[in-house]
């Protein structure tokens, strides 16, 4: 009261206290912005040794073959995008804020920052292999995914060195080329589950065959049932042997 009746028109106790909370909100943020940035390099120290393992080594054993390799990839690269959007507390305004703060330079707020929203808000984003169809699709790979995070995490007042940039180039051949042979495989697996396999009835057939010795020595197997295409190889049809 006493600052009131001094001066009316100064800030009263209930302005002092709302501006030390907000003091006091800004600084524990900025402690939040700082982990998660840790984080952030932390995962991206992993996706390294991830993918320039692979490219390297290539598949050495089950543990790295281009399925877990990819699996494992697309898990650091969706935590990494959650670590953009914590403290926003939705992906609309994660995206709002790539708009109001995009500056020039490789990341362009207005396309790229649209291309990150269809990633977030696609309905399989968790879903084994959705987030790497999102960007793949939509072009934004493995750099345009860490530029615009490291853009939000710093209130865009940092940019990648061109030595991130270049390394993360790298990892947008090697995610694509894991991708498609992760693609390739399961679609020889889908092919291979397709063609059809023999009828156990005709095996079963072909088990019972009745045998009788030609006038001239010559064996001849026949099936029971008549011939089908899945037993022929089995029981020799339209093949004759010596007895």
């Amino acid at each position: 009261m006493a600052d009131l009746v001094i001066n009316p028109l100064g800030a009263g106790p209930f302005q002092l206290a709302r501006t030390l909370e907000e003091r006091r909100s800004k600084q524990l943020e900025d402690l939040d912005r700082v982990d998660r940035l840790w984080e952030f390099r932390l995962c991206e120290e992993m996706l390294r040794d991830c993918l320039d393992g692979y490219a390297r080594h290539g598949e050495r054993d089950m543990l790295s073959t281009a399925e877990e390799v990819l699996m494992t990839a697309e898990e650091l690269l969706r935590r990494i995008t959650e670590l953009a959007i914590l403290h926003e507390q939705s992906d609309e305004a994660f995206l709002d804020s790539i708009g109001r703060r995009g500056k020039s330079g490789t990341f362009t707020a207005d396309v790229d920052g649209g291309l990150l929203v269809q990633a977030l808000r696609s309905p399989d984003f968790r879903e084994k292999g959705g987030l790497t169809r999102c960007l793949i699709s939509s072009r934004l790979l493995v750099s345009g995914l860490l530029e615009s995070v490291v853009g939000e995490l710093t209130c865009w007042r940092s940019h990648p060195s061109e030595s991130d940039l270049q390394a993360w180039r790298r990892w947008d051949k090697t995610y694509e080329r894991l991708a498609s042979r992760v693609a390739a495989v399961q679609q020889a697996e889908n092919a291979k589950r397709a063609v059809p396999t023999a009828d156990p009835m005709a095996r079963w057939r072909c088990l019972e065959a009745q045998q009788c010795d030609a006038a001239d020595g010559v064996q001849i197997t026949e099936c029971f049932a008549g011939h089908t295409a899945a037993c022929a190889p089995m029981c020799g049809y339209g093949q004759t042997t010596p007895s």
